[in-house]
């Protein structure tokens, strides 16, 4: 029940006012990322360093083929 007071003149104060919603866990925002097949930033840095290894890998490959 909310705790509304009314003054004199009519008007209601604190009728408005909701409880902020809980704030989820760590746990809780892995588990919702998963559902919703979402990735966290961490991973996308991953990602791109996993991308710029093999583009490295391969122009350092191309370049001693050459050589060849």
């Amino acid at each position: 029940m909310k705790n509304v007071y009314r003054t004199k003149t009519g008007i209601e104060i604190g009728c408005m006012y909701q409880k902020p919603l809980p704030r989820p866990t760590q746990e809780e925002e892995k588990i919702q990322r998963a559902l919703l097949y979402t990735s966290g930033p961490d991973s996308m840095y991953l990602i791109l360093y996993k991308i710029f290894l093999v583009v490295l890998s391969l122009s350092l490959a191309t370049c001693l083929w050459s050589e060849l």
